[in-house]
């Protein structure tokens, strides 16, 4: 019953973030790539919107057997089959270009050198309990720093997840750049990004003074009391 209210385009919107177009290409793409397969009991359709509505409303196992009224166990077991299929066919979507976009477009020729759209994000995730401390970022989330790059058409060309949360910048793109997978730039790029980062960890590191006594100054608290009493009395003016 509940599929068939993704007939309603608003509907598949709203539950699965994705047009009813592209909710069936992604079922199709499944299906022919990673040969995902329907149940006895679950279509494809059924185990695909499951997928991307969690992902969508990042909702507890308990919330979905409701809506889906399927078992714990279908649940878990159906999302994690998509979750791997999704992740074989990511390397027939996410290419690095192996011509660069600006020397096919004129418009582009004025960013010559560019490497693409280049930035990164934090997306919160759920981790073992015995992972969750390198994972914590500033505010004590669970997140991972991912590095993304996109061509001219904003289809994404290269990612990098599964940074901890405190990782910064400069990590993260050094990263990018050395690992086997790396992201491809030309070399005297390269050399210029090596001198950002080197410059970029000198202006990191703080020169901490060793205080062990913290005193107190006449003229500072006599301050404090001037201004207190300028405000107050401007407030009862």
């Amino acid at each position: 019953m509940w599929i068939r209210l993704l007939d309603d385009e608003k509907v598949c919107l709203h539950q699965l973030c994705v047009t009813r177009q592209a909710f069936k290409k992604l079922c199709d793409v499944l299906m022919e790539k990673s040969r995902l397969v329907a149940t006895r009991y679950v279509t494809i359709k059924e185990i695909v919107a499951l997928f991307l509505h969690i992902l969508t409303h990042d909702l507890k196992n308990s919330t979905i057997r409701s809506i889906f009224a399927c078992s714990s166990k279908t649940i878990s077991r159906q999302f994690h089959v998509v979750l791997q299929v999704v992740m074989k066919i990511g390397k027939f979507y996410i290419k690095q270009n192996s011509v660069s976009f600006h020397e096919v477009d004129d418009k582009w020729k004025w960013f010559k050198g560019a490497v693409e759209a280049l930035d990164g994000t934090l997306i919160e995730i759920t981790v073992p309990t015995s992972e969750q401390g390198k994972y914590q970022d500033r505010k004590g989330n669970l997140s991972t720093n991912v590095l993304g790059a996109c061509d001219a058409n904003l289809k994404f060309t290269y990612l990098l997840p599964d940074r901890e949360g405190l990782a910064s910048d400069s990590r993260v793109l050094h990263d990018a750049l050395t690992r086997r997978n790396s992201l491809k730039v030309s070399q005297n790029l390269l050399r210029e990004v090596d001198k950002e980062l080197e410059e970029a960890t000198l202006e990191n590191e703080v020169e901490r003074d060793n205080t062990t006594f913290v005193g107190v100054i006449d003229e500072w608290s006599q301050f404090k009391d001037n201004l207190a009493m300028e405000m107050f009395e401007e407030y009862q003016a």
